[in-house]
This record gives structure tokens, sequence and C-alpha cells, in this order.
């Protein structure tokens, strides 16, 4: 929702394009800086995380089906998976591979630029709502703190990273969450915009379906805030649009209708199981190198056999073991939101370790100074204080529950640290003095 307005100096046409280029040359930066220190991959259809096959099958006319049976350490009768990867990372690097061929460096500065103009989109709603608000130190702020977030290395990395699906959602996440942050009641976002919107929640869990809660949660803050009936249905429409193909397919390709993917018991599993207490969080790397042991011995006729047994499995543990149950459920919480430590990959080491670790300390003291902020608006009423403090926790909440009961890395984390940013921007933008009595119309 935006600010009351007390400049009428109109916002700069060529601020749209000077923040697109300025995000941009950042995403650009980073794609280069890691081919010159030599960390990037040296072909597409070899990205892990199943993303590859699948990529080099879709170019190859084979379909979405990855048949090398090396996704999954179980053996499995029927080994190809049809189920186990929701689409939208293989679509991507599947068109980038069609467009520039198996050339990771000019696919990954493509897939850096693009997925970088959702976030460049989140900032301009923040600017745009708050530039008539009357302070120049809020709208330098509003500037320069998503910048700055933007520089943290655990954030940074999600521009130029293809293997993960965080790498694809991160941008959308902000973008979705600024929609609603900065909503104007008295000035109805246009249908394009809306439909933007709507686009982005189906697409985020189409990158991963542990966004799902998230991104039903901003379908519902959405019917509530928007009036026009048509708009809302537009939003909703495009939102299921994604769970409701993704059933489709999984139910055309493997018999079960499934909102889920494959994998899913097996990610539940690896994150709820007798032997994790020893080896959880790893520092070090992730935690694929115990699949082996948890599966050796067992042969599953198909993937969704092999999802229905793992899920099996880790409830019995959950149900047998309730405290340790808890306890994994609290070292899981402070990956989340404790601890300075890289979670889930190998940590840099020397200058780069430092600024990595730096940048977490960041992360959680800009976590806090956003709890401070809304709570502080809210203490003083101010009319959007509370919206802003709902949509951040329930935006915090949803992203973060599937990894507390499943597990966590210091990557899924990394996705709540734009939407914080924005947050705060927000809540300081909301104790600018003289402004605690103002109740506009279009508040809650």
């Amino acid at each position: 929702m935006p600010f009351p307005r007390h400049r009428d100096a109109p916002f700069p046409a060529w601020a749209p394009f000077a923040l697109i280029a300025l995000y941009a040359s950042i995403a650009t930066a980073a794609v280069l800086i890691m081919f010159a220190r030599g960390t990037g991959v040296s072909s597409l259809f070899q990205l892990t995380n199943g993303f590859g096959p699948l990529a080099k099958n879709l170019v190859e006319g084979g379909g979405f089906v990855d048949c090398t049976g090396t996704f999954v350490d179980a053996a499995l009768l029927q080994p190809c998976l049809q189920a186990h990867r929701l689409p939208l990372a293989t679509w991507v690097i599947a068109g980038l591979a069609t467009f520039f061929g198996d050339d990771p460096l000019a696919a990954g500065l493509a897939k850096a630029v693009l997925f970088v103009v959702p976030l460049a989109a989140a900032h301009l709603l923040a600017l745009r709502s708050v530039w008539r608000h009357g302070s120049g130190a809020v709208t330098v702020a509003v500037l320069v703190i998503p910048l700055g977030v933007l520089a943290i290395p655990a954030v940074l990395i999600n521009t130029v990273n293809m293997q993960v699906e965080e790498g694809y959602a991160y941008s959308l996440i902000a973008f979705a969450f600024c929609f609603l942050l900065f909503f104007d009641r008295q000035t109805p976002r246009s249908t394009l915009l809306t439909g933007a919107f709507g686009l982005s929640l189906t697409a985020i869990f189409l990158a991963k379906s542990s966004f799902l809660p998230f991104m039903l949660l901003l379908v519902l803050f959405h019917t509530r805030l928007e009036a026009s009936a048509r708009r809302r249905a537009l939003v909703i429409v495009l939102a299921l649009a994604g769970p409701v193909g993704w059933a489709i397919h999984s139910h055309e390709a493997t018999g079960r209708w499934s909102l889920g993917t494959s994998s899913n018991g097996m990610n539940f599993l690896k994150g709820n199981n007798a032997g994790i207490i020893d080896h959880y969080p790893p520092l070090t790397g992730t935690l694929d190198a115990h699949d082996a042991a948890l599966f050796a011995g067992r042969t599953y006729p198909d993937e969704w056999r092999f999802h229905d047994d793992s899920l099996r499995r880790a409830i019995a543990f959950i149900t047998a073991e309730p405290e340790l149950f808890v306890t994994l459920a609290w070292r899981k919480f402070s990956v989340l939101f404790l601890s300075v430590e890289k979670v889930g990959s190998a940590p840099y080491a020397g200058f780069l370790g430092i600024l990595e670790r730096g940048g977490l300390v960041v992360a959680r003291l800009l976590t806090i100074a956003t709890l401070v902020a809304l709570a502080a608006a809210v203490h003083r009423r101010h009319p959007r204080a509370g919206w802003a403090m709902l949509l951040f926790l329930g935006s915090v909440a949803a992203l973060a529950a599937p990894y507390i009961v499943g597990f966590a890395f210091t990557r899924h984390a990394s996705v709540m640290f734009l939407p914080c940013a924005f947050a705060l921007c927000h809540a300081l933008a909301s104790l600018v003095p003289g402004r605690t009595g103002h109740r506009p119309e279009w508040a809650l």
C-alpha cells in the first residue's frame, strides 16, 4: 500500500530503466566473476539435482523424463522419473540451451538478467510508493537497503545459480511480496500488473512444491485487498494454473494425481530419520552422501512407491521419536533464522569465507531490525503497520514451515532476505515523524 503524498514532483520516467540496468549489471558481473574463478558448469546438461538430464531430454524431443538413474540412490524397477521435479527450472534451462546451444556462460548470463527483472520490478514498486512520502532520507533508504541485501553472498548466489530452485524463485518471491506490501486501494493495479502478479505466483509454485503454502497465502491476501472481482478472479485463475497443470501432468505421466513431486517423500525422510541427528546440520556439503545408507537393500517398482515408502518411514520415525523430532526441528529453525554458518554446501575459504559469514550476520541483524521497526510502527498505531507485520510474518512462516518439517539449508533461508529488506523499508516509511495520527482511506 502507498504512503501519503506530500510531493508533487513526478516519479522520474527514466528510473525504471536505470533500475533494471543496475540490477542487470550486478547479475552480469556475478556470473562473469563465477566463471572467471572457474566455478561455472561445463555443460548445461550436467547441471545437478536432476535438471541437466531433464533439460537434455526436452531439447532432444524425449519429453519431461529422466531415465539416467542418477537422481536417487535407490533401486527402481522402473528407473524413468517423470514427476520428481517441478518444471520451471528445466523449462528455463532447455529454452536457453535451444537458443544459445550448450553454452553455459551465455545461458548463465541470460538466466541471471532474465530473473533479476522481477526483483527490479519489486524495487520499483517500493520506490514509487514512497516517492511522494516527503522524506528524502526514506527514499534513499528504500533505494539502498534492497541493493545492500542483494550483495549478501547467500542472496547474490541466487542470481547465478542454475542448479537449485531458489535461483529461479528468489526474485519472483520478492516481486509477489512487494506487490501486496505496497498495494494501493486508491489507485488500483493495472490488469497487466495484476496479471504479472498472478503469473509470478504460478511460477513460484512451478519452481518448487514447498512454495505452495506461500503462494496460497498471497492469493488469500490479494483476495482480501483487491476490490475488483475481475482482477481477483484473474489472480486466482493464473495462480492455480500451475498446480492444476502439474497435477494433470502427474496423472497422465505416472497415473497419480498430485500437487507435490515423487521426490518429496525422499526429502522428508532425509530430514527425519534416526541417523540424521549425527550429521545435521552439514557444514561441508549436503545430506546426499547419506542417501545410499537410507535406501540400502530396498527395491521399489516405481518413483511413487519410492515416495510412499519414504514418507511412511519418516512418519514412523516422528511418531516413535517425538523428542528427537523436536530437537531436529529446532536445529532446522536455527539454520533458517539464527546461524551465521553456511549450511548445505561447502563454505568458501579465506576472504570469501569472511564475506560469506559476514553477509549472514548482516542478514540476521536485518531480520531483527525489521521486526523491531514493524513492532514500533504497530505500537504507534500506524494504519499500515499491522498489515505489513501480518504479511511479513505470514510470508516468513509459509516459506519456512516446509523446511522445519523437512530439512533446512542456508539457500532455503536466502529467499526470505529480500522480502525482509522490503518490509524494513515499509516500516521505516511508516515511522516518519508526524504520520502516526493519519489514517488514509485505503488503509486496513
